[in-house]
């Protein structure tokens, strides 16, 4: 490359040595995100998980030892929200405390029963 690489070359680095599991060049990667952007904590997560999917529960264990010592925490799963009634509800994937949940996972359940029941009708050419 003619320029430096930064944080978001390295990153995308590393997003394509998980789609083709390959570590060699996934701890290069890391090394330089870790110089770049040290609290990033999706880089280490990354990692952890390609580890992880490798069998290498040692290399995991280091690299949540690494984001422990440098401060770095697993950010939550991203919410989603939806408007009802006039007010917004926010939700976290597999949180099934909301007050709403059971409502909303019925709906789902019929929605998805129509799809199946639609696409049966497709297939025998009924719609």
């Amino acid at each position: 490359m003619t320029i430096e690489p930064n944080s978001v070359i390295w990153g995308a680095s590393l997003g394509g040595c998980k789609l083709h599991g390959n570590l060699v060049i996934a701890q290069v990667s890391m090394e330089k995100l870790m110089n770049l952007e040290p609290n990033n904590n999706e880089c280490y997560v990354l990692l952890g998980n390609m580890y992880a999917e490798a069998d290498r529960w040692s290399e995991v264990k280091k690299v949540r030892s690494v984001m422990k010592g440098k401060g770095v925490q697993k950010r939550c799963a991203r919410s989603s929200w939806i408007e009802m009634d006039e007010k917004v509800h926010d939700f976290v994937a597999s949180d099934e405390s909301h007050h709403l949940c059971s409502e909303i996972y019925m709906m789902l359940s019929e929605l998805s029963g129509n799809l199946e029941f639609a696409d049966y009708e497709n297939k025998l050419g009924v719609i």
